[in-house]
């Protein structure tokens, strides 16, 4: 009971985080309240990197006149423009809404040295970024940079943008940045460094996202290799999604804005980005299906749920086949088609996570769950409640690379490690019921060859001696001779192979058979109408050769003239019954002098059948009882019944 509420209280915060998350996604961003006293930003006397966001202001449109005065224009962006309140980036909001998004600054250089400065910040969020700079009473272009500018036409051979400026001593320098961005969450991260200081994180951030890109990579592949070589099909579609997962890290830090690509398409190095996110979605499926499938009761509509989400996605990357002019029409609709197929995805993931949890116990994707998207969520609620106080618009939240690797990582091998386990386990009890078969098939095959050497070889040489008697007796002779004829089609019968019929079958034609030559009357009958079928095959099995070997000791030494096999099922347990009027027998006595009692035991014991021996002066009556349900081979998580 404590779990269940513990895991209802963790869904109901997982929910309205969600549905805070939704309507972040939808709301239009909010506009700012101004502010004209923005003071100009004095330079430290001694810096390396220093933010700019939270220091400048911001607009969506803005009438750009490059003739017009410093001065002048400074005024007019002055009362236009609003104060950008969050430190982290520079938000603009839904591309579809704000294409272009416009930012300024002032930086006054209070030193008696000029300071050479870069002005970066991440292309993740941005297409193009255009800089302008203050000289001479007149806004000087600086340079434009797409994010698919070679590196070699870049002011620095890094992927972001970069521009250089230079400002003088004791001169304060007005900077007008404009940035474009045609699919996703528009932002930027503007940040103010030396030159010495940019150029080392710089490239130390290169070589960190090519360890990323290698490290991930290499994951995939080891995934791969270990999954193939193992059967393992959970870390084959691992890989698959850590591949898919590689795509998205490249176009992250900008490999994918280097590529070429037809210029009669929508899909560029402007729209990838998008394309990859709206492709990410359905390729967790394949991969989080292989760790919460024991709690998934009914797989074709499940798969059936998943195919036409899968559908949908494609249809929605289907339209970047289209002309650039025809995609700029659709691309409010693309941008919103792409963030509510995440929701549902989000959604989906959430739900499933906590039904493997309640159905199966498989904790693990909820604690994944929890530990990736929780903060993710909380984030996107935090950002919803300060942008209805008019303190913040909707941003866009990722996690860390190396984070979101680790959590999965964990989640697919810990779960291989399972599954490992589980297939050990299954090994094991494999060559343990080999060997029990073995050692049953042995003793049958002793028994055999004493029931040879004893009835049929004695009654045989008892005929023998009676062909060397004068005066010769045939009657006798005949008798003897019949005697061992049957004891020959007993045995006979006893070897004929087995077949995969249901037990009902078998148990049928068995007493058909015993019926033919033994004097004792049988009848059978089936009360479970066929259900007793579904027991799995090694129960059928075991209780084909226990009723076998009862019967034939009925007709070998019960002395009885009828005898009844019935079968019966309340619910879930299934009732065996074979009853005979013979003289009865000892059944510890019975055990010792190896009647085949031993045999019914250890023949029970491994599918976990009961027996119960009730044997009087006046008949023996015995009942063999199992459940329907299948043995547990399985992890201790498995679903008992995967026919749901």
């Amino acid at each position: 009971m404590t779990k269940r509420v513990n895991v209802g209280v963790l869904l109901l915060g997982l929910g309205v985080a969600l549905g805070g998350f939704l309507l972040g996604q939808f709301w239009h961003p909010i506009q700012w309240r101004p502010e004209t006293n923005v003071p100009v930003y004095t330079l430290p006397p001694s810096f390396d990197t220093e933010a700019l966001n939270n220091r400048m202001l911001v607009s969506q449109s803005f009438a750009f006149d490059t003739t017009q005065p410093v001065r002048q224009l400074t005024s007019v962006i002055r009362r236009s423009f609003r104060r950008n309140p969050h430190p982290e980036a520079v938000l603009h909001g839904n591309a579809a809404l704000a294409p272009v998004g416009w930012a300024f600054i002032e930086l006054r250089n209070a030193t008696d040295q000029p300071q050479r400065l870069v002005l970066s910040m991440p292309q993740y969020r941005a297409n193009q970024a255009t800089l302008w700079m203050g000289q001479r009473d007149r806004f000087a272009f600086v340079g434009t940079l797409h994010n698919n500018t070679p590196l070699g036409e870049r002011f620095y051979p890094f992927l972001n943008y970069a521009f250089p400026i230079v400002i003088p001593s004791q001169t304060t320098v007005p900077l007008l940045l404009r940035t474009q961005f045609y699919a996703g969450f528009h932002e930027v991260d503007v940040r103010l460094s030396h030159q010495h200081t940019y150029a080392d994180d710089a490239f130390i951030g290169s070589v960190g996202d090519g360890v990323t890109m290698v490290v991930f990579a290499l994951l995939a592949v080891v995934a791969l290799l270990v999954g193939g070589f193992s059967g393992s099909r959970l870390l084959v579609w691992f890989s698959v999604y850590l591949s898919t997962l590689t795509v998205i890290c490249a176009n992250v830090v900008g490999y994918l804005s280097l590529l070429p690509y037809p210029a009669g398409l929508a899909l560029s190095a402007n729209t990838v980005g998008l394309f990859c996110r709206i492709w990410l979605n359905p390729m967790i499926h394949p991969f989080f299906y292989q760790l919460i499938k024991p709690a998934v009761r009914q797989p074709r509509r499940y798969w059936w749920a998943v195919g036409a989400y899968s559908v949908v996605s494609g249809g929605l990357m289907a339209l970047f086949l289209l002309p650039p002019q025809s995609f700029d029409l659709l691309n409010y609709g693309i941008i919103n088609g792409m963030t509510t197929l995440t929701i549902i995805n989000t959604g989906w993931l959430v739900v499933w996570v906590v039904l493997a949890y309640r159905r199966a116990g498989i904790w693990a994707p909820l604690l994944v769950c929890v530990l990736g998207l929780a903060p993710i969520i909380l984030a996107q609620v935090i950002g919803f409640v300060q942008a209805i106080n008019g303190q913040d618009t909707y941003r866009q939240i990722t996690l860390p690379p190396f984070y979101f690797l680790f959590i999965l990582s964990y989640l697919a091998f810990d779960e291989f490690r399972k599954e490992l386990v589980t297939r050990q386990g299954m090994r094991r009890q494999v060559r343990e019921l080999t060997k029990h078969n073995e050692a049953l098939r042995r003793q049958e095959i002793e028994g055999i060859g004493r029931d040879l050497h004893d009835q049929v070889g004695n009654t045989l040489a008892t005929a023998l001696s009676y062909l060397g008697r004068t005066p010769l007796n045939p009657d006798k002779l005949r008798s003897i001779l019949l005697s061992a004829i049957g004891e020959l089609r007993f045995l006979s019968h006893n070897l004929v192979k087995d077949d995969d019929r249901p037990l009902t079958d078998k148990v049928q034609t068995l007493v058909s058979r015993f019926t033919d030559f033994a004097p004792v009357r049988l009848a059978y009958t089936d009360y479970t109408q066929g259900q007793i079928n579904q027991l799995p095959p090694l129960t059928q099995q075991n209780l084909y050769r226990i009723i076998q070997e009862l019967l034939t000791n009925v007709i070998r030494h019960s002395g009885a003239t009828q005898a009844s096999v019935q079968f019966f099922c309340d619910g879930t347990t299934v009732d065996v019954s074979v009853e005979d009027d013979g003289v009865g027998f000892d059944v510890s006595a019975g055990q010792q002098k190896g009647i085949g009692i031993q045999t019914i035991y250890k023949r029970a014991a491994l599918p976990g059948i009961s027996v119960r021996f009730d044997a009087a002066p006046t008949g023996t009556s015995v009942l063999l009882q199992t459940t329907l349900a299948a043995p547990v081979l399985t992890p201790s998580h498995a679903n008992p019944n995967p026919a749901y």
